[in-house]
């Protein structure tokens, strides 16, 4: 999401729901649709959604993990539910998707209050913790010169979706019998900021947090300094 988004949604549980709710609403109801189409008259859906606060840098960007079937549940007239399997979304369709989420988001922020004086009123740490997380919000990633970046058209990955600083990844698909695979996806998802055996402590007593990829592919290896905050 956008940098202002992140950061609103951040601090706030509340509004992180809301948006959540407007994306998971907008795939439901694209579910819904493709189903009636096909015929089923009362189709039913779900999804196993993670949230995380942090990127591969720590840099602090709330987004989302949301796990959900390629299909629909309908009741089967005996008191149980038949699964029905539905095409996976095609590019533009992901577009599409990713168009209203974004303007739902959008209209759910401009109706949201965002408070100015907010930090006014807050304790010494909330305004702390608010300040550290702006600056946290857009820390800059590494570069690197990619062989398309001067072409005219970058090349995108199969269902995937930018857009004004949103962005929606659907390019990831596990088999039904593929239970190893599921598994990692959700350790992936339910994994903390760093593991512990990347921090040591250097000679003057400061903590040294070693990156898995401090650099993106294509670009030699180098130095990455974070700033850390903890608060406590």
């Amino acid at each position: 999401m956008p940098y202002d988004v992140r950061l609103r949604i951040g601090y706030d549980k509340g509004l992180l729901g809301q948006v959540l709710t407007v994306f998971l609403r907008t795939i439901f109801r694209w579910q819904r649709l493709k189903a009636r189409r096909a015929g089923i008259s009362t189709p039913q859906t779900g999804a196993v959604t993670l949230c995380q606060r942090f990127g591969s840098i720590l840099q602090f960007t709330p987004h989302f993990h949301s796990w959900l079937p390629d299909g629909v549940w309908s009741d089967d007239g005996q008191g149980g539910l038949q699964f029905h399997r539905l095409p996976p979304p095609s590019d533009q369709q992901v577009d599409t998707l990713l168009y209203a989420v974004a303007a739902k988001v959008d209209r759910l922020l401009s109706t949201t209050d965002d408070d100015d004086d907010a930090d006014a009123a807050a304790d010494d740490d909330t305004v702390v913790m608010r300040d550290a997380q702006q600056r946290a919000v857009q820390s800059p990633l590494p570069t690197v010169r990619r062989p398309w970046a001067t072409a005219e058209i970058r090349p995108r990955k199969p269902c995937c979706a930018v857009f004004e600083g949103y962005s929606l990844h659907a390019d990831l698909a596990v088999g039904h019998e593929d239970r190893k695979k599921l598994e990692r996806l959700l350790r992936y998802g339910l994994r903390p900021p760093f593991a512990q055996k990347r921090l040591s402590l250097t000679s003057d007593g400061k903590v040294r947090l070693k990156l898995r990829n401090p650099t993106p592919p294509g670009r030699p290896k180098s130095c990455c300094r974070l700033r850390i905050f903890c608060v406590g």
